[in-house]
């Protein structure tokens, strides 16, 4: 992969959200859940009906940054991140990931679903999520789960394989064991049952 990162079409800070009055902690956590699209994917019903980050606050977080708190620290904190897409614009030195093929598949899916994004979007501020600028506005309710994953889960254990399973669209843990996989194995397991069973 091209280690190279192209002009943007257009201004990268039109990705970002409008501006908002209040810069509480809660508010700025609420508009940074709803900048990256988590009320979407949130299994807490309130968000579902609001639209928007609507859970309780407990003076950390909301339920759905709990929930996806390893793809969120990933996607705002992790080796390339929509900042870089801001320093790049500004002129500022953008390091490029390790060379190690995750990384580098996450970075050229953030950046190149960025420019899709751009070349398309009108002046002005984003009218979608970051999720749905990553990976399509279809696409994005297959990242819904109802927990976080077991364990202690962080990137920055396997970040290649964490980022791998984040360019692929597979959330759940460094082993990009998502919920449609864990779905598909269990299938998988009543047909081995079954046949052996059968035989």
């Amino acid at each position: 992969m091209d280690d190279s990162l192209p002009p943007l079409p257009s201004s990268a800070f039109a990705l970002l959200p409008a501006e908002a009055d209040d810069t509480s902690p809660e508010a700025s956590h609420r508009t940074d859940m709803n900048w990256v699209g988590l009320p979407a994917i949130c299994p807490h019903p309130a968000c579902a009906r609001a639209r928007r980050c609507a859970g309780a606050y407990d003076g950390e977080g909301t339920p759905c940054s709990q929930v996806y708190a390893p793809e969120v620290a990933f996607l705002l904190k992790g080796p390339f991140t929509p900042y870089h897409l801001f320093d790049l614009e500004l002129g500022a030195r953008v390091p490029p990931p390790p060379r190690t093929p995750g990384l580098l598949a996450w970075r050229d899916r953030l950046f190149g679903a960025a420019r899709r994004y751009l070349s398309r979007q009108p002046a002005g501020r984003a009218r979608v999520s970051l999720l749905a600028v990553i990976y399509g506005p279809a696409a994005v309710r297959r990242l819904r789960r109802a927990a976080a994953p077991a364990g202690s889960v962080r990137w920055s254990d396997d970040p290649d394989r964490f980022a791998a399973a984040m360019a692929r669209g597979e959330w759940g843990g460094p082993d990009g064991a998502g919920p449609r996989r864990e779905r598909a194995s269990g299938r998988r397991r009543r047909r081995d049952g079954r046949r052996r069973k059968a035989a």
